[in-house]
């Protein structure tokens, strides 16, 4: 049976009300790793989330711990690790346990973003932690690109793109009802954009909207539908200021608050 050393923010054992982005990506991993009998799977996280995750159905034979108790836990249930995992690039804690114990077990973190300082900062500081066999997964080859400028040798990065739901993400039956559910009218061509709204984590919309006169020019039915949650509320007014001097804010329509269980509607 493989051991799964997971390191686990608190805050994803908890009940989520508005999950999504590397969150939700994370919750998911985490409880398909929980419901998998071929797993054994310790959860690491802090002391004051362990008693309400562990009496969770869905916990399983899920074992729960602080790094404080890890190695106990792991004699306790004569257990070795096979692999640990950090659902973010900070895996400091799992190499500092890895060192200090009898174990050796190779280390996966994951590579969300690396739009803030703090996450460059983060992943160079794992350098002399790195060991044979521990692996940074990266959604695009851009992301493994970019680590690899920033030192981080070849070897210690993997591309997996994240999936898509085919059962969810599918051809709709009825196309005129879905565009009169979003507000838009049976004549426009739009120009769909789905992603949260930052331009330093996410795509600068800039552009576009600069591009956006020449298309309209070209095709009065376009219309620009940006749909995602504002992360940067001044960059999203600084957005609409821009369309407005360019006359383009009404081949514009925004949704700032999409349902993110129904977001393919």
């Amino acid at each position: 049976m493989m051991v799964v050393l997971a390191e686990v923010s608190p805050h994803l054992l908890k009940p989520l009300v508005d999950v999504h982005g590397a969150n939700k990506l994370s919750k998911l991993l985490l409880d398909a790793l929980m419901q998998e009998e071929r797993f054994q799977v310790v959860v690491i996280s802090s002391a004051e989330v362990q008693l309400d995750v562990a009496v969770d159905q869905g916990a399983g034979s899920t074992l729960f711990t602080t790094y404080a108790g890890l190695e106990d836990c792991l004699v306790e249930h004569k257990l070795t690790p096979s692999v640990g995992l950090s659902f973010g690039l900070n895996i400091h804690s799992l190499a500092r346990f890895r060192s200090a114990s009898t174990f050796f077990f190779p280390i996966v973190g994951f590579i969300h973003s690396l739009g803030f300082d703090t996450h460059v900062s983060d992943l160079l500081s794992t350098q002399p932690f790195l060991r044979s066999g521990d692996v940074f997964i990266c959604p695009s080859k851009n992301t493994q690109t970019t680590v690899i400028q920033l030192g981080i040798p070849e070897s210690f990065t993997v591309v997996m793109p994240y999936g898509v739901d085919v059962d969810v993400y599918k051809s709709s039956g009825d196309k005129q009802q879905l565009r009169k559910n979003n507000q838009l009218t049976a004549d426009k061509q739009v120009i769909l954009i789905l992603s949260r709204i930052s331009s330093s984590i996410k795509m600068d919309l800039t552009p576009i909207i600069r591009l956006l006169p020449k298309l309209v020019e070209k095709n009065p039915d376009v219309l620009l539908y940006i749909v995602g949650t504002v992360l940067d509320s001044v960059y999203v007014d600084q957005l609409k200021a821009l369309a407005r001097q360019l006359q383009v804010d009404d081949y514009i329509l925004w949704n700032h608050s999409p349902d993110h269980d129904q977001i393919e509607q």
